[in-house]
C-alpha cells in the first residue's frame, strides 16, 4: 500500500515566516488532538521555535498559519530516530421551502414605462459609461416589478417562472437568514425593481456579466443612480441553466440585503470577498448553487483546487482572473455550516471583513486565525471519508471530492515533494499544501516570527 504524508502551510494574519535553526532549543507547541488522535491543533507563539514529531506514519496534513502578505516560508524535513512508541469527522440547514400555492400572475400592458440608467460593465465615476435604457413592466409580484428593456425578447413563461422563484424561494430564504431589503426603498416603495436589458452585459461584449447590483441606485445624490432598489439581468439570463438563471437572481438579492444591513444600517461597506460569500451562499440556501448542481460554481471551485497556492480568501483582485467566487462560497458555508447564527451576526455587524468575524468568533471563544485553520483543514479532508470532528467538516454535505453535474471535483491537489527544504510565499490568508511519500518517521522544525503560527496536522490512515 502507498504511504505518503501531506503537508500544507497557511498564512493567516501577517509576517510570519517558518526557519529552521539547527541549534535553537525547542519551546513546546500548545498541541490538543482530537478525532481519537487522528487530527492535532497547534499554537506556536511568536518568536518561539517548535516541532512536531511523528512515528511510522502513513499520511500527513500538517497547516501551517502565520502574519502579513506575501510572506517568504521555508521549512526542512529532518530526520527523527528512536521516536517509535511517543504520539503526540447535503443535510441543508435550510432545506428549500416546500412547495407553495403559485400566486396569480397577470402580464401588463406595455404602457408602464420607466427609463433606467445601465453599467454596460465598463461604466465610469462620472456615468460616461452608461446607457439610459427604456423599459416596460411586464409583471408586477408581491416584492417586486418586473420591466423588459425595449429591445429585449423575453418571454412571459421565463418572466412567470423567475417571478414565481423569487415570491417563493428566494425572497423568503435570503429574509430569514439575511434580513431584509430597504422597506421602503428610496423611492418610498416597498417592491424593488428587477430590470432585464441587454445593456447589462453591453449587449453580449461583457460575456460573463449576468446581473448586478449597484448601491449607487439606491443612494440619493449619485450620478445616473435610478433611485430605486434595482437589481439589473441581462436578457441572455435566460440561455443559461436554471440554476444559473434564478441563482443569479438569488445571488444580487442577497447584495441588496447586506448593503441594507451594513450600508444603510451602520455605514458600513462590506469587504468584497466577504460580501461575495454571502452572495454565493445565498444562492445556495435557495438550491441554486453547488449544492443544487450549478456547474460555474463548480468549476471555480476547481480553480482553486488546482492551485491552492495560488489564491488569497482575502485578496480578491490578485486572485487568478481576479476573483474568487467559490473560495468565498467555501468560506461562508463552512461559517453558515458551523453556526448560522454567527453568519447572521456578520451580516448585521457594524464592523466589516476580518473585524467583524473576530469579534463575532471570540465571543464564542474562538477567533478568526483558528477558524481559518478549521477551514482550510476541512477543505482537504472533504470526500476523504475519514473519521473527523463536526469543527472540520461541512455539516451541509459539501464534497470536494465528487461530481456537481458534468464537473468533477478532485480534491486539493497537493505539491508533491522532491527534497527535504521548502520554501516559497504565501500570500495573505492563503494556504499551501505538501505530499509526502515513504512511511517513516517524521520531524518538522518551525519557527513563528512576526505573527505566530496556528494550523493542525492530520493523520491520514
Amino acid at each position: 500500500m502507498k504511504r505518503f504524508i501531506l503537508l500544507f502551510l497557511s498564512l493567516l494574519l501577517g509576517g510570519c515566516q517558518l526557519s529552521v535553526p539547527s541549534l535553537s532549543p525547542l519551546a513546546p507547541l500548545d498541541v490538543r488532538s482530537y478525532a481519537g488522535g487522528l487530527l492535532y491543533r497547534f499554537t506556536l507563539q511568536p518568536g518561539q521555535t517548535g516541532n512536531l514529531a511523528f512515528s511510522s506514519s502513513n499520511r500527513l496534513a500538517l497547516v501551517i498559519g502565520g502574519g502579513a502578505p506575501a510572506t517568504p516560508y521555508l521549512f526542512r524535513v529532518q530526520d527523527n530516530p528512536g521516536l517509535a512508541g511517543q504520539e503526540a469527522g447535503f443535510t441543508e440547514s435550510s432545506r428549500f421551502l416546500k412547495a407553495r400555492p403559485a400566486p396569480s400572475f397577470k402580464v401588463q400592458s406595455a404602457g408602464n414605462v420607466e427609463e433606467f440608467w445601465i453599467n454596460t460593465g465598463n461604466s465610469n465615476p462620472d456615468g460616461s459609461g452608461d446607457l439610459k435604457r427604456t423599459t416596460h413592466r411586464r409583471f408586477t409580484g408581491q416584492h417586486a416589478y418586473y420591466y423588459v428593456d425595449s429591445q429585449a425578447t423575453v418571454s412571459d413563461d421565463n418572466l412567470q417562472k423567475l417571478s414565481q422563484a423569487f415570491e417563493q424561494t428566494i425572497y423568503p430564504t435570503i429574509t430569514r437568514e439575511f434580513g431584509s431589503e430597504p422597506k421602503p426603498g428610496i423611492d418610498k416603495d416597498d417592491r424593488l425593481f428587477v430590470v432585464i436589458s441587454p445593456a447589462v452585459d453591453n449587449f453580449g461584449k461583457e460575456k460573463g456579466l449576468l446581473g448586478y447590483f449597484w448601491s449607487r441606485d439606491a443612494l440619493p445624490g449619485q450620478v445616473n443612480g435610478n433611485n430605486k432598489e434595482v437589481i439589473f439581468l441581462t436578457d441572455n439570463l435566460f440561455t443559461h441553466p436554471t440554476v444559473t438563471a434564478f441563482g443569479t437572481l438569488a445571488h444580487e438579492f442577497t447584495h441588496l440585503v447586506v448593503f441594507n444591513q451594513k450600508t444603510l444600517g451602520h455605514q458600513v461597506s462590506e469587504d468584497t470577498w466577504l460580501n461575495e460569500g454571502f452572495a454565493m451562499l445565498g444562492m445556495d440556501l435557495c438550491g441554486y448553487g453547488l449544492s443544487g448542481g450549478n456547474e460555474d460554481v463548480a468549476r471555480d471551485i476547481n480553480s482553486y483546487l488546482s492551485r491552492p497556492q495560488a489564491y488569497s480568501l482575502t485578496d480578491w483582485a490578485g486572485n487568478p482572473r481576479g476573483f474568487s467566487y467559490g473560495l468565498s462560497y467555501l468560506f461562508c458555508r463552512f461559517l453558515f455550516d458551523q453556526n448560522p447564527a454567527a453568519l447572521r451576526e456578520a451580516v448585521k455587524s457594524d464592523l466589516a471583513g476580518i473585524p467583524c468575524l473576530e469579534k463575532i468568533l471570540a465571543a464564542r471563544g474562538s477567533d478568526f486565525s483558528s477558524f481559518f485553520a478549521d477551514w482550510i483543514t476541512a477543505n482537504y479532508l472533504s470526500g476523504l471519508r475519514l473519521p473527523t470532528e463536526p469543527r472540520f467538516a461541512y455539516s451541509s454535505g459539501v464534497d470536494l471530492r465528487r461530481r456537481y453535474g458534468t464537473v468533477q471535483l478532485d480534491g486539493i491537489l497537493p505539491q508533491r515533494s522532491t527534497s527535504s527544504v521548502f520554501n516559497g510565499n504565501l500570500r495573505p490568508w492563503s494556504a499551501a499544501y505538501y505530499l509526502f511519500e515513504n512511511r517513516r518517521d517524521w520531524r518538522f522544525e518551525l519557527k513563528a516570527n512576526q505573527g505566530g503560527l496556528y494550523g493542525g496536522a492530520i493523520r491520514l490512515e
